[in-house]
């Protein structure tokens, strides 16, 4: 088990899986409230959706850009992050990734999530 001094310090990273109605997000809040932090509930589909609807070659960089201001957003707030739809997200990415040539970008974008300590 981690102290919570650990996790405040080092950061830390939860994967809820389950289907809808198992209590994924109480959870989640009842872990941010533990940790006296806020939570920002990202909608995962609504993103997915919206890039999975634009031209793939415009703006490689928007998706990137999107998560990272997340995160930005998160660290500014002192808030955790729920990524409702996580799994579609991942998928989306990785579409975006084979069409444009990203891996090295998603790569990135994962790491800049896990580098946030409020994930």
């Amino acid at each position: 088990m981690v102290s919570k001094k650990e996790a405040l310090t080092n950061g830390f990273i939860f994967y809820f899986q389950g289907s809808y109605g198992v209590g994924k997000q109480t959870t989640a809040e009842a872990l941010c409230h533990e940790f006296n932090m806020g939570l920002l509930v990202v909608d995962g589909d609504r993103i997915a959706s919206f890039f999975e609807n634009r031209p793939l070659n415009s703006e490689p960089s928007a998706f990137e850009t999107t998560i990272s201001l997340l995160c930005r957003e998160a660290s500014l707030q002192k808030a955790a992050l729920y990524w409702k739809g996580f799994d579609n997200l991942l998928e989306t990415a990785e579409v975006l990734s084979q069409h444009i040539q990203l891996e090295a970008e998603i790569s990135d974008i994962l790491a800049e999530i896990r580098s946030h300590s409020s994930l």
